[in-house]
């Protein structure tokens, strides 16, 4: 059901983005087998525009609270999402996301864990990076520009702008570390670092 309602985002909902908001992408992962995506999370709609720009089915670990929202609520289910609470990752979050990888899917996981209230970027959380170090699978840092301004966290109808979705260098796993705390910190670090270079490289091209 799932992957039938991806192709129906690609099909219907992918030109509409478009024409509408220029949405566009630049180095989209040809991987295959499992991988994290690691995207800036600044709206709503940044799990659309990851998964229509993106080839594989996207299965996105979100923020519990948007899924106390009716709508979001059938439209991120329906589409396989994996809710978390707003406070922390738990552990049945994290069974089902390392399920999901392990039987060879594609997880999209915000590392700043929420959105961001002001648009800038955050510090990765440590429990994410926890998440992506025990998955053991490459992680791609995405930089996802324009979607705040199409649709701020308080607006309930998007506005015009421009979309734009940048994939970087995947990150190879960490096998076995010594410290998982401290590889999960450096992880998270390494992460937000990445993204933050996307931002800046590409930010004229925005």
């Amino acid at each position: 059901m799932k992957r039938r309602f991806q192709r129906f985002l690609c099909l219907i909902v992918g030109p509409i983005m478009r024409a509408l908001f220029g949405l566009r992408e630049i180095n989209s992962p040809r991987l295959e087998g499992s991988y994290i995506l690691a995207p800036n999370h600044t709206s709503f709609i940044d799990p659309l525009v990851v998964q229509l720009t993106h080839r594989r089915h996207v299965t996105f670990l979100m923020d519990g609270p948007i899924f106390r929202q009716p709508a979001m609520n059938w439209f991120f289910r329906f589409w396989g999402a994996i809710p978390i609470p707003a406070a922390r990752v738990v552990a049945g979050a994290l069974k089902s996301a390392l399920k999901t990888i392990r039987s060879g899917e594609v997880v999209a996981i915000f590392p700043e864990g929420r959105i961001s209230p002001d648009g800038s970027l955050k510090d990765g959380k440590a429990g994410v990076a926890m998440l992506m170090l025990k998955a053991r699978v490459p992680v791609v840092p995405v930089a996802i520009f324009g979607t705040r301004g199409v649709l701020p966290r308080w607006a309930r109808f998007p506005r015009p702008g421009r979309v734009l979705v940048v994939y970087g260098e995947p990150i190879p796993p960490t096998l076995d570390p010594e410290d998982k705390k401290d590889a999960a910190r450096e992880l998270a670090a390494q992460v937000m670092e990445s993204i933050s270079g996307l931002q800046a490289r590409f930010a004229k091209r925005a």
